[in-house]
């Protein structure tokens, strides 16, 4: 694997829990980021089974031309089969069982927050502070040839 990106869903409606069209903005921009990042890499989908992560997946699969991989642990929060059950070492581990040289993961604060610590000690090799709370539509991309971590914002 040569990048990983880790985003954190789009904003989305409180009541339908489906994105708000700034939500889909924002997750058009981090596709279009990602596709100026990774010169025209194959890349794995992987998203939570909440409906404004599938929703988000769908941009990205247009976008890339690619079919999501749904998961079920990928999501902790209401309403999730593994409510509460936030799981860094099973989550890691779909990560790394794919074979794309990019890996897109969709998901939520708990993923965008706390997975990111174990995933560079897994990934890079290297253990890193614990990161801030990043807001919807935002994410991070490990560069795991360079060893670096960047924080992605969209402006929308």
């Amino acid at each position: 694997m040569k990048n990983l990106f880790v985003l954190r869903e789009g904003c989305s409606d409180l009541e339908s829990k489906m994105l708000t069209e700034r939500g889909r903005a924002q997750m058009s921009t981090q596709a279009q980021t990602i596709q100026s990042l990774i010169n025209g890499d194959t890349i794995s989908l992987l998203c939570s089974t909440a409906p404004a992560t599938l929703e988000c997946a769908k941009i990205f699969e247009e976008a890339f031309g690619v079919s999501a991989v749904s998961h079920d642990l990928l999501w902790s929060g209401n309403g999730s089969p593994y409510r509460k059950l936030f799981n860094c070492k099973q989550a890691t581990d779909i990560v790394l069982q794919c074979e794309s040289r990019t890996v897109v993961v969709i998901t939520h604060s708990e993923y965008t927050d706390k997975w990111l610590p174990a995933l560079s000690k897994a990934i890079l090799k290297k253990t890193t502070r614990q990161y801030l709370t990043i807001l919807k539509g935002n994410g991070w991309r490990l560069d795991c040839e360079l060893g670096g971590l960047t924080l992605l914002t969209t402006c929308c």
